[in-house]
This record gives C-alpha cells, sequence and structure tokens, in this order.
C-alpha cells in the first residue's frame, strides 16, 4: 500500500496505461491479502482486519484506474481527487490543542504551531 500511495503522489494529473494497470494490480493484491487475513482472523475467533465501509471506496478506486486504463492509453490520477492529510500533522495538531486553557486554545493553538514551524526551520526540515 505504501508504494501505491507513493506513486499515486509522484505522478502527474494523468497516469499512463501502465502504470495504472500496475496500481490496479497493486491494490487487488492487497485487498486479496487483507481479505485472506480477515478470514483467518474469524476461523480463529479473533478481532482483527475489519471490513470497513473504507476499504470498498479503496477497492472503487482500484477497480476505476483497471476500467479507464482497458479502454484509454491514460487515467486521471485518483490523488486528484482525494483529500487526504498527513495523519502525524492532525495528532501533532491534536496535542497542542489539548494542552491549553479552552477560553484561549485557538490562539494558544496557532501560536505554538508557528512556533513548531520555526524550530523545524530553524533545524533545516
Amino acid at each position: 500500500m505504501n508504494k501505491f500511495m507513493r506513486t499515486i503522489f509522484s505522478q502527474d494529473y494523468f497516469l499512463c496505461r501502465e502504470v495504472a494497470e500496475e496500481l490496479a494490480a497493486d491494490l487487488y493484491f492487497f485487498f486479496r491479502s487483507y481479505l485472506f487475513q480477515a478470514s483467518r482472523a474469524y476461523h480463529l475467533n479473533l478481532r482483527y482486519f475489519p471490513l470497513i465501509p473504507k476499504l470498498h471506496g479503496v477497492h472503487e478506486i482500484g477497480h476505476g484506474l483497471k476500467k479507464q486504463a482497458s479502454v484509454s492509453q491514460f487515467c486521471i490520477n485518483p490523488a486528484v481527487v482525494s483529500c487526504a492529510m498527513d495523519e502525524d500533522f492532525i495528532g501533532r495538531l491534536a496535542y497542542v490543542s489539548r494542552c491549553v486553557s479552552p477560553r484561549i486554545q485557538a490562539r494558544r493553538t496557532l501560536e505554538r504551531y508557528l512556533v513548531h514551524i520555526q524550530m523545524v526551520w530553524a533545524r533545516g526540515g
């Protein structure tokens, strides 16, 4: 899955057919593996690998890529319509906002975030 994400975020608006087919194949492999693990966990009475609705949406991305690749030389990159945000960013910002008084939460969160950016900038990245 990591290779998939790196690939779609490093490509342009359109993907060539070969890249789209490879990405679709990678997604299908991921789902076959995930469903195998979910089945094994279920039969062992373990609560791992839940079949959540978000999985269906990701499966549709692979299906869409495969369908587009079958009729065209170029496919639309799925990253174009994604609204992904770095989870590490969300976690850090949530931590910062919980560590201040509720009355001045917004201002302190922005101030602490700016201080954090300055520290990262000073370290060189």
